[in-house]
């Protein structure tokens, strides 16, 4: 129901999948660790007040991971370039868990790239308490999370992950999101460097 062929664009010799829709000011949406190859309720109303670039990370959906990517701040520099290979500047960013996580490292690193910055339910801070284990816990439990306990509003879409192409992307995504988050459940010195960030912001926890 919500599946939708992707435009494309070469990064610095990668392949990186994105959609775009609406009209108004630009608004980069960065994706959590799920969900992906789909144009959600969540986009659609979200692209009805401006014009949204929301790109697939390297290493998920349908964008390819580079041999020499390692750590948070390959991804810093590729989506530096890939706002470059749009031609955009002065965007607003969005993320959401994992992409809020790369949304304030992006922040942090290029603050005058940005109009505005808004983090939904933020991966990267130590916190207080328990928090859920990515690679633990089942797919149901993950699905949960991802909606913020709405999972049942996409009833109809849950059926296609079940398919054996689905579960073989959910595996490489899951490599992706090791690669990245195994060894690094929190960053040490992003809580410091989000001082850097001057423009206005918003945080939904």
């Amino acid at each position: 129901r919500y599946w939708s062929e992707p435009e494309t664009v070469e990064v610095e010799g990668s392949s990186v999948a994105f959609r775009r829709a609406g009209s108004g000011e630009q608004v980069l949406f960065l994706h959590g660790g799920g969900l992906t190859r789909r144009w959600l309720p969540f986009h659609e109303a979200l692209s009805g007040g401006a014009d949204l670039i929301a790109p697939e990370h390297p290493g998920f959906g349908d964008s390819t991971l580079p041999k020499h990517f390692r750590d948070f701040s390959d991804y810093v520099l590729h989506y530096d370039a890939f706002l470059r290979a749009l031609g955009l500047d002065r965007v607003h960013l969005v993320g959401t868990s994992l992409g809020g996580r790369i949304a304030a490292h992006l922040a942090t690193v290029y603050p005058e790239r940005f109009r505005s910055l808004t983090l939904i339910v933020p991966a990267g801070l130590r916190g207080s308490g328990s928090r859920p284990d990515p690679f633990r816990q089942t797919p149901g439990a993950a699905l949960d999370l991802l909606t913020n306990g709405r999972s049942d509003r996409l009833s109809e879409e849950l059926e296609t992950f079940a398919y054996p192409e689905n579960v073989i992307q959910g595996y490489r995504e899951d490599t992706s999101l090791a690669l990245l988050t195994f060894t690094n459940r929190y960053d040490r010195e992003l809580e410091h460097r989000l001082g850097r960030v001057r423009i206005p912001t918003l945080v939904l926890d």
